[in-house]
């Protein structure tokens, strides 16, 4: 059996309308690169990891107690992304409020994470989550290394 093409006008759209729709789901999806974002510097604000303070670290206070710190080298930057990317979901409350000791901010100015003493994280939309023993103290080279801490 031969399948023939439709002669008709409204036939012949079909599948340019299915080409269509495939590429809209892609461009609306997760599926763009992030090339563009992973390359951009982080700004940072940082309280030594692993260190216990005597007075609470409350995130909105890591401006006045932190030091700041400008990670524009490509390759820190994707380091850090990775890490963050990699960190595990948790459907407790994984980020603790008084022991935030990292704030990210993209060049933007906008709000990237909270890391916690811990490695608890909390997104700038609001989702907790952690961060491997591993892999925080990855993070915790990337940033004292190249910001002199």
């Amino acid at each position: 059996m031969m399948l023939r093409r439709s002669n008709k006008p409204g036939m012949r759209s079909i599948p340019a309308i299915i080409a269509l729709t495939i590429v809209a789901m892609f461009a609306t999806s997760g599926c763009r690169s992030k090339s563009k974002d992973e390359n951009e510097p982080i700004k940072l604000y940082y309280v030594i990891l692993g260190i216990e303070t005597f007075v609470p670290v409350m995130p909105d206070e890591m401006e006045k107690k932190g030091r700041y710190c400008a990670m524009a080298s490509a390759q820190d930057v994707k380091t850090i992304r990775l890490i963050l990317d990699k960190s595990v979901g948790s459907s407790a409350k994984a980020f603790s409020d008084g022991s935030a000791r990292v704030k990210l901010i993209a060049r933007d100015g906008s709000l990237i994470a909270f890391i916690d003493n811990y490695g608890g994280i909390r997104f700038a939309d609001g989702r907790d989550g952690r961060i491997p023993g591993r892999d925080l103290k990855a993070l915790k080279n990337v940033i004292e290394s190249r910001c002199g801490f």
